[in-house]
Parts: C-alpha cells; sequence; structure tokens
C-alpha cells in the first residue's frame, strides 16, 4: 500500500469534495481512484464510490453500495453491511433481493424491531407477486418472536390479502393462524383485528367471528 504524505493526502480529498460540488465527475472519480490506492478498505472503498456516483445522479451507484455490501457482510461486519443495504434500500424500494437479504442481516443481528419491519415489507411484497409458497416458507422462520410480534406480521398478511382476490384456502388459513395468536393478547387487540377485516371484506370478518365460537 502506497502511502501518501498526511498534508497531501488530506489535500486531495479536500480537492475531491471540491470536484464534486462543482459537478466534475470525470475529475472526482479520476482523483478518487488515486486515492483509493493510499488504504485496503474495499468495503469502503467501494462505499466511497457509490456517494460520489450518487451525487452524480449515477445508477452505478447502487452497484457499488451492493459490492460494499457484500465485502462487509463477508468481513463480518454485518451492522456496516446492513446500513449499506438500507441506503440501497431507500434508492431502489422495489428491490427484492435488497429487502430478502435485510431480513437475513437483522436476524442475525438480532435486531428484532428492524427484522420484523422489513419482514413485514418482504410479506407485502410475495402477496403482491402472488408468491404464496415463498411467503409460507418465510414466516416459518419468525416462530422464536414473540407471540405479539408474530399476532403483528400475521395482521399485515391478512390485511393485504384482503386486497386481492385469493383462493379460500388461502385466506383461511393466514386468518386462522393470525386469530390463534390474537386469542393471547389483550381483548382489544383481537376487536381491533376483527374491525380491520370487517371494514375491507364482510365474508372473511364472518369467518372469523364463526372460528373463534368453535
Amino acid at each position: 500500500m502506497r502511502q501518501l504524505p498526511s498534508d497531501k493526502y488530506n489535500v486531495a480529498w479536500f480537492k475531491l469534495a471540491e470536484f464534486v460540488a462543482r459537478g466534475e465527475k470525470e475529475r472526482a472519480l479520476g482523483l478518487y481512484r488515486l486515492l483509493i490506492h493510499s488504504f485496503d478498505d474495499k468495503a469502503l472503498a467501494a462505499q466511497l464510490e457509490g456517494d460520489i456516483l450518487l451525487s452524480f445522479n449515477d445508477q452505478a451507484a447502487v452497484e457499488k453500495y451492493a459490492f460494499a455490501a457484500q465485502c462487509y457482510e463477508k468481513e463480518g461486519k454485518l451492522t456496516e453491511a446492513a446500513l449499506v443495504l438500507e441506503h440501497i434500500f431507500i434508492l431502489q424500494p422495489e428491490a427484492d433481493e435488497t429487502i430478502k437479504k435485510l431480513v437475513g442481516l437483522y436476524e442475525q443481528l438480532g435486531n428484532k424491531n428492524r427484522y420484523i419491519d422489513i419482514l413485514i415489507v418482504l410479506a407485502k411484497k410475495l402477496i403482491a407477486q402472488r408468491h404464496f409458497d415463498e411467503l409460507k416458507t418465510t414466516l416459518s422462520g419468525i416462530e422464536s418472536l414473540p407471540t405479539s410480534a408474530q399476532a403483528k406480521i400475521y395482521q399485515e398478511v391478512v390485511t393485504n390479502l384482503c386486497q386481492i382476490k385469493v383462493s379460500n384456502e388461502i385466506s383461511r388459513f393466514y386468518l386462522e393462524t393470525a386469530l390463534d395468536f390474537f386469542i393471547l393478547q389483550a381483548e382489544d387487540s383481537l376487536n381491533q383485528f376483527l374491525e380491520s377485516i370487517k371494514a375491507v371484506q364482510e365474508d372473511l370478518y364472518q369467518e372469523a367471528c364463526a372460528y373463534l365460537k368453535r
């Protein structure tokens, strides 16, 4: 690794910021490529290049961020990998693979709140795409979560299923699964869930009431 004198190194980064501010893309990238020879952090180098490209609205930024996240994950820096993927998620909220990777990372990190939030996003996408087998497989991994969290996830699933036409078998399965969790929650939570169903699909609401009376 070639080391630059600290004063020249600092000036070079300052010049890079100037090039970006003035919209001089080629000069900024050219100087950046000279500077990255001064350190060995591939993940950080890719992330910085992504930042530069993004400042010029270059879609190639996403590829650099994805490579950075991959490098961070290989190095065991899961938090850094998740943060970069979150950035990609903001730029491309419809990117399925990014969402799936985030679900896996937050599960490994034990970040339950963010894991649940991203898992719900993924579940909604799978429902919209009618990928019900994948949805079932995805939800099979939430058994370790508290019952309140599982109830929240299944409520979102049922609510989104109400927005599209699905077979009675599918809707009934997720409805009954959700009810099994809500029965264990406070009565107010169960009533709110029932009211949310009634507002969008009366038939399913009647099925829920019948199930609760068994």
